[in-house]
């Protein structure tokens, strides 16, 4: 099931270089909106490739079908990752890596967080 990860990865690569010829023809008339013409389509593909693999895990359904609605999840999210940190560069100009580094601070916080509490599980 890994490999369906990796196959909607590459095809969400090539579905950003497609979005990229888009942006470059649009760019004049529409601006930064210009980048959201697949996003918009692949925003559907998240809940239907979900709800592929989540009604089709079963033992009597062939284990390609799952591995299509993985392969469509990851694809749809790989363009939507793409789009949002390309337009986050756009809006944030030379400091776009601010809103990502709080991001991972975020989310690793509360992972690290319990090492400093008062009652510690690694104290004895």
């Amino acid at each position: 099931m890994f490999s369906t990860l990796i196959v909607g990865s590459f095809i969400g690569y090539f579905a950003n270089i497609y979005q990229e010829k888009l942006y470059q023809k649009h760019y004049l008339r529409k601006r930064q909106e210009a980048r959201l013409y697949l996003p918009c389509v692949a925003g559907l593909f998240l809940p239907i490739g979900i709800f592929i693999y989540a009604w089709t895990a079963r033992p009597e359904i062939p284990w390609i079908v799952p591995a299509i609605g993985l392969t469509i999840f990851m694809s749809g999210g790989f363009v939507i990752y793409m789009v949002v940190f390309c337009i986050s560069q756009i809006a944030m100009g030379h400091m776009h890596h601010q809103p990502l580094q709080a991001k991972a601070c975020v989310e690793i916080w509360p992972h690290q967080s319990f090492l400093f509490s008062r009652h510690n599980c690694f104290l004895a």
